[in-house]
């Protein structure tokens, strides 16, 4: 009967969206986070644009990096210009080193900086095949170069990143593997290359690494970011829907994850438990994120943001909420 008919519909209906609901359900316990929609990043605010145009080196060509000390210091690598740059918090020049070569002062397409620690400031120098240790006036100390054998081994250096004990984690471009260095530059662990059977990496870019026993692999091949303990086994993957080609990222001084998506030029938010919590559009920038920072004051809870692009830096306050 028609009646019949049409309550049998209802009924199908209901059933099919049961069916939905319980499939995004398990979807969900699975670990597979589904993201809401992007969200402008409206409450952060614009307040400077750094392109170090009077800086001995002229304006920056193809920034790929950037990193803060504890003290807020700002590290940019420029891989057009084969140079380290440090500013002070307000983006005022200090000082640069750098220029193409293989000397201790010079680079040869350098990738990635890390200066959390502040006394030491290590550049992963990609062509050089080296990790440089500079101090904190950029005084060149010592190197990392290839020099144990395999699987220890290594060759063009992608990132770099150091814990607070001063164990160093280098990726490795050819290999796609983490190798880990004890505080006196003793390899000690290999991780994520291609015959890792849990972890294995296919096309990473950056690794950080936060205070908590983490580290961090972003990599497009996966459209995930990979996460490992610091003794290298892998944990679990950190992957979004709308996440398409994470490329840059860093552990906050809030203790959240951001991560740069360079397909959609946006920012993807991981807070201290893992968990996503949202993504942040910046209208303002029309050059592709190439990288992030995040500083945040503990006295009043503000958080500002560094996004680097190939020619400057921008930096935006979040407004406080009421």
């Amino acid at each position: 009967m028609p009646g019949q008919g049409y309550r049998m519909a209802d009924v199908k209906e209901i059933c099919g969206r049961l069916i939905r609901g319980i499939l995004l359900l398990s979807v969900f316990l699975q670990g597979v986070i589904i993201a809401s929609e992007p969200r402008s990043a409206s409450r952060w605010q614009l307040i400077n644009t750094i392109d170090v145009s009077g800086s001995p080196g002229g304006p920056l060509k193809q920034a790929v990096a950037i990193d803060l000390d504890s003290e807020g210091n700002i590290y940019l690598v420029d891989r057009g210009r084969h140079r380290l740059i440090k500013l002070d918090p307000d983006g005022t020049f200090i000082h640069e080193i750098g220029g193409f070569g293989s000397q201790v002062d010079q680079f040869d397409d350098p990738r990635d900086v890390d200066a959390h620690t502040t006394l030491n400031i290590f550049v992963a120098d990609y062509n050089n095949q080296r990790v440089v240790r500079l101090d904190r006036y950029l005084n060149y100390l010592s190197e990392l170069t290839p020099q144990w054998e395999s699987p220890y081994d290594f060759d063009q250096v992608l990132s770099v990143a150091v814990t607070s004990q001063f164990d160093l984690f280098l990726l490795d471009d050819i290999t796609k593997k983490i190798i880990k260095f004890n505080r006196f530059s003793e390899p000690i662990q290999v991780f994520g290359g291609l015959d890792d059977p849990y972890g294995q990496l296919l096309e990473p870019v950056q690794l950080t690494v936060d205070d908590v026993n983490h580290v961090f692999v972003t990599d497009p091949g996966q459209q995930a970011v990979l996460v490992f303990d610091y003794l290298g086994n892998y944990l679990q993957t950190l992957t979004v829907p709308e996440l398409q080609q994470p490329t840059g990222l860093a552990w906050g001084w809030d203790n959240q994850l951001y991560v740069v998506d360079a397909d959609g030029n946006e920012i993807f938010v991981f807070n201290n438990q893992l968990k996503f919590q949202e993504i942040l559009r910046f209208p303002e920038i029309s050059e592709t994120i190439a990288d992030v920072a995040v500083r945040f004051f503990q006295s009043d809870r503000r958080r500002m943001m560094y996004l680097l692009t190939p020619t400057r830096c921008w930096v935006f306050q979040e407004r406080l909420r009421e």
